[in-house]
C-alpha cells in the first residue's frame, strides 16, 4: 500500500479485510451461527446481530426482492444433500461468484445414466 493511500479509511478497510480473509460469506456465517460473548448483554447481542445482517447482506445496496432471494437461496442450500453442497460449493469457488448453477446447464455429474 503506498503511503498516501494510508490516510484513505476505504482503501487501508479494504487491505485489511483482503489480508485477513473477511468477506460476506464471513458475515453470513458469523450471522448464522452466532456466539454470545461473554458479560455481553441482550442488547449488545442484537446490535451485534444487526450489524452483521448489514456487513453480509448489504440492504442499501439491494431491492427487497433481492434480499428475499438471498434467504431463499439460503434456505434452498441448507436443504440439500451433503454430496449436492459440496459439488454446489466446488461450482462456486471455481468461479468465484454465486451462480445460477441450479439451470438445466448446470447439473451435477450424477454418474451413468441407465439404459433401457
Amino acid at each position: 500500500m503506498a503511503a498516501e493511500d494510508t490516510f484513505d479509511y476505504k482503501k487501508v478497510k479494504e487491505v485489511i479485510l483482503a489480508k485477513y480473509e473477511i468477506n460476506v460469506e464471513v458475515y453470513r456465517h458469523r450471522f448464522r451461527e452466532p456466539d454470545i460473548r461473554p458479560n455481553e448483554n441482550p442488547r449488545e447481542f442484537l446490535n451485534r446481530l444487526k450489524d452483521l445482517y448489514d456487513k453480509w447482506i448489504q440492504p442499501e445496496k439491494r431491492t427487497k426482492e433481492q434480499v428475499g432471494e438471498i434467504f431463499i437461496l439460503e434456505q434452498f442450500y441448507c436443504s440439500l444433500s451433503p454430496e449436492l453442497r459440496v459439488w454446489r460449493k466446488g461450482i462456486q469457488s471455481q468461479h468465484g461468484k454465486q451462480l445460477n448453477w441450479w439451470r438445466p446447464s448446470w447439473q451435477p455429474d450424477r454418474g451413468p445414466r441407465a439404459t433401457t
